[in-house]
């Protein structure tokens, strides 16, 4: 079995028939999805002669681009070979990246006291897919949070600071490592798919909530940089709390464009602990966009402090629209008991649960 150094090998010696366990038929024409986190099957040698060519959606991947945000936040975009037809990618999923060949192969150990899960890090990993893609795409960008003694949050860091610093010493201030520094490192990961149903609801519905914590944003960079490239009718509101306005103002900013397209109409209300330091991004984003004030479109307030359950009440509709949460465990469970309250659809809320 090639490329692989254990194997384990099991003897049956009995079986027992049990019939109608599972109360589950597969209806006739079916087409079988199976999970995109079961693992790739590794086959014999003998096997790879006759099997027949693995599925398109997993494919390998090159980081070409590296855009530092901050000590902690990064977006890294990756590339599919020429030869790739291309994938498709909703609004708001996630990447499942298997990073193996990007990292060493763990020492076999027994025990782990000190990082017991460490044992059964295969190096797969989910990552939200912060770029809008309305088509077929070759290229997409993950935006990652740095965790706390994440192994390959960790390392993709580490690599990204080590080169940032060697052009510092040169002088060179820019915090973006273009394809050419990328392309020397050849860093690959193997794609698997891409997961979730926390995705842009079709036309029909666009009347938006989205209440984000921190980078839990991502998901959301992604739904509004597709409604502005499909220059689509919307009317969203965009309740932000966030440690680090000047982090992620430039990102909605991005997935703006130049100015909201016609008919997109985008309330953005930001809460935070540095009220001062966000309406001094807002003035940049406004300049950004040549303006003295937000465009037409475009409605920006800054809180102080945390979204209270008060704040629901000044959200117009907020009975029609379609409700979406990402974040902290503990900010999805206050956010939606406050809006449940307020008067939102039980129905028609939304939670991304993949931590869950």
């Amino acid at each position: 079995m090639p490329q692989q150094n254990v194997l384990t090998v099991l003897e049956a010696t009995g079986a027992v028939l049990v019939r109608d366990a599972l109360p589950l038929r597969e209806h006739v024409g079916s087409v079988r999805l199976p999970s995109i986190y079961s693992p790739p099957v590794k086959l014999l040698a003998e096997e790879l002669k006759t099997s027949p060519p693995q599925s398109k959606c997993y494919a390998q991947v090159h980081l070409v681009r590296v855009r530092v945000h901050s000590i902690d936040l990064a977006t890294f975009e990756w590339e599919l070979p020429s030869e790739h037809e291309g994938v498709c990618i909703q609004p708001g999923q996630a990447a499942v990246l298997d990073l193996a060949p990007f990292s060493d192969a763990p020492e076999y150990v027994q025990l782990a006291p000190q990082l017991p899960r460490a044992l059964l890090d295969d190096r797969v990993r989910t990552w939200t897919v912060s770029s809008a893609h309305t088509s077929l795409t070759r290229t997409f960008e993950l935006t990652i949070r740095h965790k706390q003694g994440g192994l390959m949050s960790g390392a993709l860091f580490l690599i990204a600071q080590h080169q940032l610093q060697k052009r510092h010493d040169a002088t060179c201030e820019d915090e973006c490592m273009d394809r050419r520094e990328c392309s020397r490192l050849r860093l690959r990961a193997g794609l698997i798919g891409f997961a979730g149903a926390f995705v842009l609801p079709p036309p029909q519905t666009r009347r938006l909530l989205w209440a984000a914590g921190g980078v839990g944003v991502t998901r959301f960079l992604a739904m509004l940089g597709a409604l502005s490239q499909a220059r689509e009718a919307a009317d969203v509101v965009l309740v932000l709390s966030t440690r680090d306005p000047e982090v992620l103002f430039p990102l909605v900013r991005a997935a703006i464009g130049p100015a909201p397209p016609p008919g997109l109409h985008l309330r953005l209300d930001v809460f935070t602990t540095r009220p001062a330091q966000a309406q001094e991004e807002l003035k940049k984003m406004c300049r950004g966009m040549d303006a003295e004030a937000p465009p037409p479109g475009l409605h920006v307030q800054v809180h102080s402090g945390r979204i209270t359950a008060a704040h629901w009440r000044t959200v117009l509709h907020i009975e029609e629209r379609e409700v979406f949460v990402c974040g902290p465990g503990t900010f999805e469970d206050a956010m939606v008991e406050s809006l449940r309250c307020a008067g939102a659809k039980v129905g028609a809320v939304h939670r991304e649960l993949f931590e869950l």
